[in-house]
């Protein structure tokens, strides 16, 4: 389990993914977008990203600084551990959205999500 509800405020919001850096610093996603830096213990609540965007399914994190991010059929990265997002990638059907992804460098990777959508990112 990635977090458990009485340290992240949200006990009805489903979460799809997190992903953890190392042992104090990590993120889950899903009805909502939350960050800790203490393993777990609270949480600080990074959504909406964008007005209007709510839902997230993946997140992936090079580092503190740099991470990419899915949801509402679009893909996310940021320079600045989420403190803002703008958007690298936007599927053109609706519900085509990317529910994994993987990397090999910061600027290289591959995502793949409902409909049999699959992307170069």
């Amino acid at each position: 389990m990635c977090i458990r509800d009485r340290n992240s405020g949200y006990p009805n919001q489903p979460f799809f993914d997190c992903y953890f850096l190392d042992a104090q610093n990590g993120w889950v996603v899903g009805g909502a977008r939350l960050k800790t830096t203490d393993g777990g213990e609270t949480w600080v609540d990074k959504s909406p990203i964008h007005p209007g965007d709510w839902w997230a399914f993946s997140v992936f994190f090079f580092n503190k600084s740099i991470g990419f991010l899915s949801g509402n059929g679009k893909i996310y990265k940021t320079t600045n551990g989420g403190n803002s997002w703008y958007v690298v990638h936007q599927t053109l059907l609706y519900g085509h959205n990317i529910r994994s992804f993987d990397f090999i460098d910061s600027l290289k990777g591959w995502g793949a999500g409902g409909y049999l959508s699959l992307i170069h990112i």
